[in-house]
């Protein structure tokens, strides 16, 4: 039985959070939104009882993306991740690749990507459980 219910979304911009959260909540979880960063560590903290997976945006203010990954990865080595960035950087992709990350996603991506990709982690974590 899956207990985990909120997916934290991480990004800068306040269009991109609303975008994502429709989506997340469209798919049936509920989303937590962080604006950067170091917010994002502070409330991963919070409620990681109840989080079953996050969406980070590689390019932020404060504290980037792979900064966060990598500190999730310390904490919650389980915790699958979903990485959006508006580069198509390849080092970025392996570095995020390397740090765990699930899917890694432009920016500019299809709704279907992304409902793809929480599909994935969602048969992943079933699978697990």
């Amino acid at each position: 039985m899956v207990t985990k219910d909120t997916i934290l979304i991480v990004d800068d911009s306040p269009l991109y959070r609303e975008m994502l959260k429709a989506i997340v909540e469209k798919e049936g979880y509920k989303a937590d939104l962080c604006s950067n960063g170091k917010d994002a560590l502070a409330r991963i903290h919070e409620i990681s009882g109840d989080t079953f997976a996050v969406i980070l945006d590689l390019y932020m203010p404060e504290l980037d993306g792979i900064s966060v990954l990598g500190n999730i990865r310390h904490h919650f080595p389980d915790m699958p991740a979903i990485v959006l960035s508006g580069s198509d950087d390849s080092d970025d992709e392996a570095a995020v690749r390397k740090l765990g990350a699930k899917s890694y996603l432009p920016k500019n991506l299809r709704i279907e990507q992304l409902q793809a990709a929480i599909s994935e982690l969602m048969s992943e974590f079933r699978k697990a459980a």
